[in-house]
């Protein structure tokens, strides 16, 4: 678990705006930014438009788990579960 930093707060603000996203969604968004998280796997649709425009790679179901693996820029410091 990460702590929330100042600056995420404030970027949590703008997502939440900018892609309709709700608060923990928001946050988990900005601390992936904040934190040059690549990949993020979550089965929450809300991601989708947020991951896309934001450069961080959605794995919502195992088609997208399958085509990740293996990739070089995986590693266990750009992956988070939600």
């Amino acid at each position: 678990m990460l702590p929330i930093q100042n600056n995420v707060v404030s970027s949590t603000i703008d997502f939440m705006k900018k892609y309709n996203l709700l608060p923990n969604d928001a946050i988990i968004l900005s601390t992936c930014k904040d934190q040059n998280i690549s990949v993020l796997a979550s089965h929450d649709s809300d991601f989708f438009e947020a991951c896309k425009a934001e450069g961080i790679r959605l794995i919502s179901n195992t088609d997208d788990l399958n085509m990740a693996h293996g990739l070089d820029d995986l590693d266990e410091n750009s992956f988070v579960l939600t």
